[in-house]
């Protein structure tokens, strides 16, 4: 999903926000755009804006991972919402704090999802209470003697197979040794059982199975025999991975938006958001590349394992109907290059070479004719989670948005620093009395403006091919041109686009 940001700007707050910010003014947009803080947020302005604001203006970044706030509804009631925000100064061409840009993220449903975990698990307490999924016994020295039907029904275990310690061949290879463990230590020590783990089911899937055991002890106090039963906790602990997974996630994209606010330069941006995804993904590359046609220009990556794809590439191979596919917003995904129908012989080739047996390719913008893309590349098949594809999606918003607000913020400096040459270029031409003496200061500033060696002013004599330089300004050792140039001694492109817009 898109990230969403706002920029408070000026002494009265003044609100800029991105499109995927609508989903959080709901109701208040358009209103919302382009007006104060204050106004646009009143319930919440002077409790909890206003502390947050000042913190930010004096030039410390924040970030509140769990901000709850109440706010009036399209129907004018209160509903409770929550966010997880950060907060960074954003500083004018003098350095001073001149406003402040807000990244968050609604995290109402993690709340809905800690309830419905709570709920499922006083469903879980009630399921243990009345009835379990499997019961059994053993003789006393913990080893299975007896037919027990609702475990063979509940593992799919035959008897020969579930009797000793068969049982154990139903555990997931992953949990054996710590199931083997937990058993054999309580019948040393007499003690109870109360474990966790993944146990197969009769269609030769792993389900989640709580076992609980207990010595029964005779009139002497010694072990007769054991009893044990089995739960079925896959759902809560499917739930519980999920909340840790997402938790995980959204602590991941906040840290990378985090990083991507000290960055000033696009080059800068896609480094860490190329480093960061591949390592979180544990996949074999990740690039930043930008498509122009049948070509592929790969700026940036960061690989594992593999070589860097940094440098052009032909999509021919691809055909255009696959290439179609690459527009804004989409993810494009393959999870196996060797098998997919979509893939020519060509591309799978192409492919292989790279090493990339699968991939997700997340397409951020169109801009001048070029789709700017956020690669992700397995070196192995894999099947993308519907996790992975949000994160994917997710990175790569927030990567178009960064690299966006770098892009203005760059656009904005040139062109205060343009108008301060210009301006100072002016006041220097006003100095000067003579005609000759303007062009040469002018000249002069623009060529250290540019860093340039010479700047000429000449006059172009077409028919007969001829160029006469007046005047100009030479860098230290640079070599003068003479006073009198013929044209075609200089001809080429540059005098082409001279030569155009001649009478």
């Amino acid at each position: 999903m898109p990230g969403p940001a706002n920029i408070l700007w000026g002494p009265a707050h003044i609100q800029i926000y991105n499109d995927a910010y609508i989903a959080i003014a709901r109701d208040r947009h358009p209103a919302l755009l382009g007006r104060p803080a204050a106004e646009g947020w009143p319930e919440i302005h002077a409790e909890v804006l206003a502390p947050m604001l000042e913190t930010v203006l004096a030039g410390r970044a924040m970030r509140i991972s769990d901000l709850s706030v109440t706010l009036l509804g399209p129907n004018g009631h209160p509903e409770e919402r929550v966010f997880a925000t950060t907060w960074s100064p954003i500083r004018d061409g003098a350095g001073a704090v001149a406003g402040a840009l807000e990244i968050l993220v609604e995290v109402s449903d993690r709340r809905e999802a800690q309830a419905a975990l709570r709920e499922s698990e006083t469903r879980y307490r009630f399921l243990i209470e009345s009835w379990t999924q499997a019961v059994w016994e053993t003789d006393a020295n913990g080893v299975v003697v007896a037919d027990s039907p609702s475990w063979r029904a509940y593992t799919g275990q035959t008897l020969e197979e579930w009797l000793g310690y068969g049982w154990l061949d139903a555990i997931h290879p992953g949990d054996r040794a710590y199931a083997e463990r937990q058993w054999r230590e309580a019948i040393a020590a007499h003690g109870l059982v109360d474990a966790d783990f993944r146990l197969r089911t009769p269609g030769g899937g792993w389900r989640w199975t709580n076992v609980r055991a207990a010595p029964v002890l005779d009139a002497a106090k010694r072990v007769e025999k054991w009893v044990g039963m089995n739960m079925n906790i896959d759902a809560r602990k499917r739930a519980e991975a999920a909340l840790r997974e997402r938790e995980e996630q959204q602590e991941f994209l906040l840290s990378l938006s985090d990083a991507f606010g000290l960055l000033a330069l696009p080059a800068e941006i896609t480094a860490v958001a190329t480093a960061r995804l591949c390592e979180r993904l544990g996949v074999a590359r990740v690039y930043y590349g930008e498509i122009a046609g049948n070509l592929l220009k790969v700026e940036r990556d960061y690989t594992r394992g593999v070589p860097s794809l940094v440098g052009e590439h032909s999509l021919e191979p691809f055909g255009p109907d696959f290439i179609a596919a690459y527009r804004p917003g989409a993810v494009i995904m393959v999870e196996d290059a060797g098998h997919d129908p979509r893939l020519t012989p060509a591309a799978r080739a192409e492919l292989h070479g790279g090493r990339i047996a699968a991939f997700a390719d997340a397409v951020l913008f169109e801009e001048d004719g070029e789709v700017s893309v956020l690669a992700v590349q397995s070196a192995a098949p894999r099947a993308w989670s519907a996790s992975e594809e949000d994160l994917i999606r997710e990175v790569g918003e927030r990567v178009k948005s960064a690299i966006k607000r770098a892009r203005a913020e760059t656009a904005l400096r040139e062109s205060e620093e343009r108008q301060r040459f210009l301006l100072a270029l002016g006041d220097a031409m006003r100095a000067e009395p003579s005609a000759g003496g303007k062009i040469e200061t002018a000249a002069r500033h623009l060529g250290k403006r540019l860093k340039a060696s010479r700047v000429l002013w000449a006059e172009y004599d077409w028919q007969n091919g001829l160029a006469h330089i007046f005047n100009g300004w030479f860098a230290h050792g640079a070599q003068p041109f003479p006073t009198v140039m013929r044209l075609k001694d200089y001809d080429g492109e540059v005098l082409n686009d001279l030569r155009a817009p001649a009478p």
